[in-house]
């Protein structure tokens, strides 16, 4: 009996290693037909772009209060030039361009960092938008990665 549990086994995982691999030989596209623009692109985009209005409402609450707190003018312009590449990497995302893809993680990760080492604070809201566009934003890129220019 013990015999037969096991070779059932052994078919079973050489079937799923045969179909394993014939996944990834797939010539065209990996994940099959995929639409350049469905609903979960649109979803995935919109959440993303909550989670940077949010980024830019912290830093504006730090702009209101910038003069009671000591911080410089310069450094509240230089964050706000950082939000506005964001949102420019984003409208490139938007439109399929692999700059856009590139770019936003590495300047959210800019924002935090300025935050991080000025400031001496953690701002949570960009290390959520770093993570939705890590967890969610990427799943929705990688399948259409041909369809970007």
């Amino acid at each position: 009996c013990l015999i037969v549990v096991i070779r059932y086994f052994q078919l079973n995982f050489w079937r799923w290693v045969q179909k394993f691999f014939y996944f990834w030989t797939m010539e065209n596209q990996y994940f099959g037909k995929v639409e350049k623009r469905s609903k979960s692109f649109y979803f995935v985009f919109l959440l993303t772009l909550v989670f940077f209005v949010l980024m830019v409402n912290s830093d504006m609450a730090h702009y209101s209060q910038h003069l009671q707190t000591g911080v410089p003018s310069w450094f509240i312009t230089l964050i706000f030039v950082v939000d506005i590449v964001i949102l420019v990497s984003m409208v490139l995302i938007f439109f399929y361009k692999k700059i856009g893809v590139f770019a936003f993680p590495l300047f959210v990760m800019a924002h935090h960092l300025l935050y991080e080492f000025y400031l001496s604070t953690t701002l949570i809201a960009g290390l959520h938008l770093l993570f939705v566009y890590v967890s969610l934003g990427l799943l929705v890129v990688i399948p259409r990665w041909k369809s970007f220019k």
